[in-house]
């Protein structure tokens, strides 16, 4: 095997084996998103009454919307609070983690969790600088983290797209 070769395989190895304590460490099923088990102060409040059959969502709910027929639920969770809670550093691989976390929970007009697709986020911020973020699919939702922290109003556009079906959302969401 070449010189060059043999190191480049034993960089890749090294650098495989140095990520994974922080990808286990930021894998979002250990941080109970969506899980019926998770415990409510970690993020926000339980189950509302009536909702036996949702998963707890953590954070706080910002927004209830139907678009086409779905209903576009949001919860926005406070990254900095959650992890004053915990034992998990603001960083993640030496880089500062986003002060919130914005999750949307797309649901169908047959009341099921529409999943199967993409999302993302369009925000512009007070100062009209613009930030885009695709969204991951996290349990029974998106989810993307977001850096609000400057006090103003945040535009936030949402595009859920679903096989043949897109969702647009926008709405203003206040830091104050």
């Amino acid at each position: 095997m070449s010189t060059k070769l043999n190191r480049t395989l034993t960089l890749a190895a090294l650098f495989t084996f140095a990520t994974v304590p922080f990808a286990a460490a930021m894998d979002h099923r250990s941080m109970g998103h969506g899980s019926p088990g998770a415990a409510a102060g970690m993020h926000g409040a339980a189950p509302q009454a009536g909702a036996a059959a949702q998963p707890a969502r953590h954070g706080i709910e910002i927004r209830k919307a139907v678009v086409s027929g779905h209903t576009l639920a949001y919860n926005l969770i406070d990254m900095k609070q959650m992890m004053a809670s915990s034992s998990m550093p603001m960083t993640h691989g030496g880089e500062r983690m986003k002060s919130h976390h914005l999750m949307v929970y797309p649901v169908g007009p047959d009341g099921k969790p529409a999943t199967d697709g993409k999302a993302g986020y369009l925000v512009v911020q007070p100062d009209k600088a613009e930030t885009k973020a695709m969204a991951m699919l996290m349990e029974d939702g998106f989810g993307a983290d977001l850096d609000l922290v400057t006090k103003g109003e945040y535009r936030i556009t949402t595009k859920v797209a679903l096989g043949g079906t897109t969702l647009v959302d926008e709405f203003v969401y206040t830091v104050k």
